[in-house]
């Protein structure tokens, strides 16, 4: 069974374009693999060690709630944890702080001149969804674990998951 539902607990590339088809991170990359909003909106650096991401409003998930910072905060946290498969790209990330409900701040540890490209990696979750379905820490990528996440999905992509059977086929 692969971990195709779980966005934080990806390791390999096929996995990562089918789940960002359901979930959506901060920034994305266009046709010409330029950096561009996806659900944030410009970003700015206050200063070394700080990134401003203001989130675009008005956004929400498949589920009907509405994607605010809090959420932007939790998925962080759950991409920062073990056994995450995102937290080695993210290791210079110190701490990540709601500033109101629509903005966040990422502080580091050391000045990361190529953060905003890192965060094409980060899918948003709903912290509300993930706490009511016991889905609060990622998965190991080889631990085989059966959670809600391996077969629900609740993003704020353009495609919603209809149908996961593991190892056969995907329906969005």
């Amino acid at each position: 069974m692969s971990p195709l539902r779980t966005p934080h607990s990806l390791a390999l590339q096929y996995h990562t374009r089918v789940v960002f088809q359901v979930y959506e991170g901060l920034v994305g990359r266009d046709q010409d693999y330029h950096l561009v909003p996806v659900l944030a909106t410009p970003w700015s650096q206050p200063d070394p060690l700080t990134w401003r991401f203001r989130l675009r409003p008005d956004v929400h998930f498949h589920d009907g709630s509405t994607f605010t910072a809090e959420d932007a905060v939790f998925s962080f946290e759950r991409a920062l944890a073990p056994p995450s498969q995102r937290q080695f790209v993210l290791k210079s990330i110190k701490r990540v702080r709601m500033v109101d409900p629509l903005t966040i701040d990422i502080q580091l540890g050391a000045p990361d001149a190529v953060l905003p490209q890192k965060m094409v990696l980060v899918a948003m979750m709903s912290k509300r969804w993930s706490v009511g379905h016991h889905v609060v820490r990622a998965q190991g990528f080889n631990a085989r674990q059966e959670t809600w996440a391996v077969r629900n999905a609740n993003g704020t992509g353009a495609y919603q998951l209809d149908r996961y059977e593991p190892d056969i086929r995907t329906t969005l």
